[in-house]
C-alpha cells in the first residue's frame, strides 16, 4: 500500500519538474510550478526521513543513509534552482533543472526497488499509523473552504 502512494507521489513531483523544465525552454520559467513541485518535494523527503525511514531503518541502514545524503544533495539543487530563478539566469536553471532531474530518476528507482518494498512489508496496522502521521502534518491550503461554503449554499 504505502509503495504505490509513495510511487505515484514520486511521479506527481517528477511531472510538475519536467513541466517547470519546459517553461525554461519557453524562455519563461513558470515559478509557481516550481514553487509547487519544490514544497511536494521537500514535503516528501520530509516524511520520508521523519515516519517511514525510521520504520525499516534496523535492517536498512547504510541504504538509507545514502539516500538521504542523496536527500541532502537535491535539497541543496532545490534552493540553487530558487537563487537561478531569482537572479532569471535561464542557462544555469536549464543545467541545475536537468541535473536535479537525472538525480531524482536515480534516487527514485532505489527507494522504489528496495525501501518502498521494505515498508510494504510492515503490518496493516504499521502502514495505517505512518500513513495517519502524513495525514496529521498535512494542512488545507490557505484561503481553503469546506464545499458548502465555497458554493454558497450555505447562506
Amino acid at each position: 500500500m504505502l509503495s504505490s502512494v509513495l510511487t505515484k507521489d514520486h511521479g506527481r513531483v517528477d511531472k510538475l519538474l519536467k513541466m517547470f523544465f519546459d517553461s525554461l525552454r519557453s524562455g519563461r520559467p513558470d515559478e509557481l510550478l516550481f514553487k509547487e513541485a519544490e514544497i511536494g518535494l521537500k514535503n516528501h523527503i520530509y516524511w520520508e526521513e521523519n515516519f517511514l525511514f525510521p520504520a525499516v531503518y534496523k535492517d536498512n541502514k547504510a541504504r538509507i543513509a545514502g539516500l538521504e545524503a542523496e536527500h541532502g544533495a537535491i535539497w541543496k539543487m532545490l534552493n540553487e534552482l530558487q537563487d537561478g530563478i531569482s537572479k532569471d539566469d535561464l542557462k544555469f536553471l536549464e543545467w541545475k533543472a536537468g541535473g536535479l532531474l537525472r538525480v531524482l530518476e536515480g534516487h527514485d528507482i532505489n527507494e522504489e526497488s528496495y525501501i518502498y518494498k521494505m515498508l510494504d512489508r510492515l503490518t496493516d496496522e504499521q502502514q495505517a499509523s505512518l500513513m495517519l502521521r502524513e495525514a496529521e502534518s498535512s494542512y488545507a491550503p490557505e484561503g481553503w473552504v469546506c464545499k458548502i461554503l465555497r458554493d454558497g449554499s450555505a447562506q
